[in-house]
């Protein structure tokens, strides 16, 4: 028995005995102590049931460390330490990819990006830090040469598939985390904090790929939060090539991205205006010169020309227009793009489990760039959840959609684009898609691609995706 409980019955004890030697008193005396011992007792069990209730919440709750509250402070005035422990989540993808054998030869689709029979494998491991900060870590399948690629032909004499950091960040809040006003900061290979019109299984990709985790820094503020409106921004800086800086070996300088976003909610309309700003796109450049002077005038620079990384490294999507400095030596058209992209969505609020349509349109364009630097999509889908946020989790949750784009070759930068339809940037065409619930943890789902693309939208690609996940 815990001293606690030993001290209040030897207070009950000595109370009721010091009522049994005053005979001596009146009876009304006897009466009116026995009734403040009462008192006094019925007090003392109450803050025993009080403590055991408190005792049991932290063991139920995994808090063996918390004490009671303070009588009178208020649940939300003290800080409450997160849930140990790591949580395991992911899911197991086995696709049917049927390109054309047309697509695959004309090589917009990068190697490796293609096959008759594909997987994708990703491992979550959560974890919360503190009561304002968590870390995660996603081991996923992956083609090293590509970030859009997510998915490994099944291949090779069977041996088996490489297995990389998808993503590896850490999360500080400044504030509670369940509440919708808190602002946040993310560091590493992060999620895309930006919005990208997201409803059920849907996602635009006209600039980010869904297999897309940039790499830096990302803050997302809440600038306005109440029933009614609310407005957040976003901002990240990002890294996408640091080369080694040696000398007479062309352009060495990091290329970077830097994105803007803000994003308002105003009851069935969503919409967000983003800018980024994408340096040093001709970095790894080197044209030869002729350089000398005097005897020396007329020497030729014998080093190799070599074309700008982001247009020529295996395996990137490099559908951005090539403009040549010099034989077989491309770069872009600009060193810097400076990219707007607007998105606006219709999507009215439904109840759990019923039919919700909604309308998608994104506009983009580069104004460093004067020729083929603008792209727009317009999409039509339904979506059905049991959950109010749209996700599908249960048996019989779906979402339908169709989705129309023209692209042109530097509205956006092809690297991180759209790997499914068009391959990048420089396309026209449509995307046929939907994804089904079979079970609770497995889904069916199928996408239809066929559009006109790089060069100049000019190759005809169809690819049809017939996938099989399960989920943990």
């Amino acid at each position: 028995m815990k001293l606690s409980r030993l001290a209040s019955m030897g207070l009950a004890g000595v109370l009721l005995t010091s009522g049994v030697l005053a005979h001596a008193d009146s009876d009304s005396d006897r009466i009116k102590k026995l009734e403040e011992q009462l008192k006094a007792i019925t007090i003392e069990l109450q803050r025993l049931r009080d403590e055991s209730s408190a005792r049991d919440k932290e063991r139920l709750a995994g808090f063996p460390g918390e004490v009671a509250k303070p009588v009178g402070q208020k649940p939300d005035a003290m800080a409450k330490p997160a849930a140990p422990g790591i949580k395991f989540s992911g899911d197991l993808d086995f696709r049917l990819d049927l390109t054309g054998e047309h697509s695959r030869e004309i090589g917009v689709i990068p190697e490796g990006d293609q096959g008759q029979f594909r997987g994708r494998f990703r491992l979550k491991l959560q974890t919360p830090l503190t009561d304002r900060s968590e870390a995660e870590i996603y081991l996923a399948s992956s083609v090293n040469q590509s970030p859009t690629a997510g998915y490994v032909t099944f291949s090779d004499f069977s041996r088996g598939k490489p297995i990389t950091f998808k993503r590896a960040f850490f999360n500080y809040y400044f504030g509670a985390k369940e509440n919708p006003k808190t602002p946040f900061v993310s560091f590493g290979k992060i999620q895309n904090p930006y919005w990208r019109g997201e409803v059920g299984g849907y996602a635009s990709e006209i600039f980010w790929d869904n297999d897309v985790d940039p790499e830096g820094i990302a803050v997302k503020v809440p600038i306005i939060a109440n029933k009614k409106l609310s407005v957040t921004a976003t901002t990240g800086f990002y890294t996408i090539n640091l080369p080694n800086k040696q000398l007479f070996r062309g352009l060495t300088t990091d290329t970077n991205i830097f994105s803007t976003q803000v994003k308002a909610d105003s009851g069935f309309f969503h919409g967000a205006i983003s800018y980024h700003v994408i340096d040093n796109l001709n970095s790894g450049l080197l044209v030869p010169t002729v350089t000398g002077s005097g005897v020396n005038a007329g020497l030729t620079d014998t080093a190799p020309g070599t074309s700008a990384s982001l247009l020529s490294a295996p395996g990137l999507q490099s559908t951005n227009a090539h403009y040549a400095f010099n034989n077989g030596v491309f770069g872009f058209g600009a060193n810097t793009f400076n990219i707007v992209n607007l998105s606006a969505q219709l999507a009215p609020k439904v109840k759990p489990g019923k039919i919700q349509p909604f309308l998608h349109y994104e506009y983009l364009n580069n104004g460093s760039v004067n020729f083929e630097n603008d792209g727009w999509g317009v999409t039509l889908g339904v979506n059905k959840s049991k959950l109010a946020d749209g996700k599908a989790s249960s048996k019989g949750d779906y979402t339908l959609w169709f989705t129309y784009r023209d692209v042109s070759s530097d509205a956006a930068l092809a690297t991180f684009a759209d790997s499914d339809l068009g391959g990048g940037t420089d396309y026209r065409g449509y995307q046929l898609a939907g994804n089904y619930r079979l079970q609770d943890n497995l889904a069916f789902r199928a996408a239809w691609q066929s559009y006109q693309g790089f060069p100049v939208k000019t190759n005809s690609v169809t690819r049809l995706f017939l996938d099989l996940i399960r989920y943990f």
